[in-house]
């Protein structure tokens, strides 16, 4: 089933079982993201260890292999819940195990655009309109141009012009021109964000890319660490029931990345995690500034362990 009469489906919730398959990993994010919106009042689980799938009511469970598919598969009949199978481009579709899960889904297709034609173009129309932003002609081509077929990278640079455009809600060609730079390059915050998604792999990518260009580590420690205590922050006063508006203006960052960015990482990892992030990180700070070896394996570290 194509990625929009997928989305279809689960808006108007036509199937509650979905396989997503296909190597555009971006996309899968999202679809899970849209899941997680239309369920607003469910819990996510991300494994199934110590539990049964039959006995998980209004929960969404995310599975990432098929360790488990054998013991599962009998137990989706008639499931209140939403099941989500996230199957990497390498996994064999053509399988026993999986071929019985897909049989028993609604099949999102998570192919990658093409990079020639309007396809990517056509994308970010979509993505901008999708966030209540009116634009000039030809932004959606010079956006393109700048970046390249990167949906990720796309979607990152569209969310900086979102954040410097939201009292006026109409992006222009000229910002596009002073506010993404050609072929972006990777920062703090593509560091920050891959660290909180527990994406060893793409956050010391982004940390390679970002130390090319800097070469102050301890501003960086002190970034990170400033905005796991923020991250922190708007876990706490949301379950005090305090207004997203309310949330923005104490710890300073527009109100649409909290909705969609901040608030769901926040409450995906739990308190624990952040909080155990945030004190590492204050000790790493101090460790940077007497360890006389090499400085970034000691950022390499604290990547890593985010991953565990």
């Amino acid at each position: 089933m194509t990625y929009q009469n997928a989305l279809r489906q689960l808006r108007f919730n036509k199937a509650r079982i979905f396989s997503l398959i296909g190597p555009e990993d971006f996309l899968k994010r999202v679809f899970i993201e849209e899941v997680r919106k239309v369920y607003s009042g469910y819990e996510l689980y991300t494994d199934m260890e110590g539990m049964h799938l039959g006995f998980i009511e209004n929960k969404i469970v995310l599975l990432k292999d098929l360790m488990e598919v054998k013991e599962l598969m009998p137990k989706l009949d008639g499931y209140d819940g939403v099941a989500i199978f996230s199957f990497s481009s390498a996994t064999n579709l053509k399988s026993k195990d999986v071929s019985m899960v897909l049989s028993k889904s609604c099949v999102v297709e998570c192919g990658r655009l093409r990079g020639y034609g309007d396809d990517y173009p056509l994308w970010i129309m979509s993505r901008m309109i999708d966030a209540g932003y009116e634009y000039q002609d030809g932004v959606e081509k010079e956006l393109f141009l700048k970046i390249g077929p990167d949906m990720a990278a796309l979607d990152n640079e569209l969310y900086k012009l979102y954040a410097v455009k939201s009292d006026n809600k109409k992006i222009l060609i000229d910002d596009v021109d002073r506010y993404v730079p050609t072929k972006a390059l990777k920062s703090a915050f593509d560091i920050l964000e891959f660290v909180l998604r527990r994406d060893a792999s793409k956050a010391l990518h982004c940390f390679k890319m970002f130390n090319n260009s800097n070469d102050n580590l301890l501003e960086l420690v002190k970034f990170m660490a400033g905005y796991m205590e923020k991250i922190y922050k708007i876990l706490f006063l949301k379950y005090k029931k305090m207004d997203i508006q309310e949330i923005a203006g104490k710890v300073n960052i527009p109100v649409f990345y909290i909705r969609t960015k901040y608030l769901p990482w926040a409450t995906s990892l739990g308190y624990q995690f952040i909080m155990d992030k945030y004190e590492e990180l204050c000790r790493l700070d101090i460790l940077m500034r007497v360890f006389r070896g090499n400085k970034n394996i000691l950022m390499e570290n604290f990547i890593m362990g985010c991953a565990r």
